[in-house]
């Protein structure tokens, strides 16, 4: 798992992707969940939006079911390759899975939005994190 782990802080997915593929059959199948989050971190250091839409997609299709975490993951691809409003997409996803924002959704969209010197759009998810 470390060295999935070291793929996936390095962007490196197709790496990360690979290992996954030898780890899963050993796998706790309550745990997939890990694996595949771990790609979904490469796919967001690399900014691989199509990557990252693709993992989850084939993640729904194993029926590993996402978490706060996995959709944080998609939030920072989308965030970083494409700016806050593809990150917002993936927000709206994770709430219609029944998922509640926390403090890192909040915060990975307030740096978006700075980024994009969008500083309204920052301020506005700083208020919605404050209530």
């Amino acid at each position: 798992f470390l060295q999935l782990d070291e793929r996936a802080r390095a962007g490196d997915v197709a790496g990360a992707r690979l290992l996954m593929t030898l780890l899963e059959p050993r796998w706790f199948p309550k745990k997939k969940r890990v694996l595949w989050n771990s790609v979904l971190k490469a796919c967001a250091r690399s900014a691989d939006t199509a990557a990252a839409a693709e993992t989850f997609a084939e993640m729904r299709r194993q029926q590993v079911a996402p978490s706060p975490r996995t959709f944080g993951k998609l939030v920072d691809a989308a965030s970083r390759a494409q700016g806050p409003r593809a990150a917002q997409g993936w927000l709206d996803q994770m709430q219609k899975h029944g998922f509640q924002l926390n403090i890192v959704h909040f915060t990975q969209m307030i740096n978006a939005a700075t980024k994009a010197n969008d500083f309204a759009s920052a301020q506005s998810w700083f208020s919605r994190m404050c209530e």
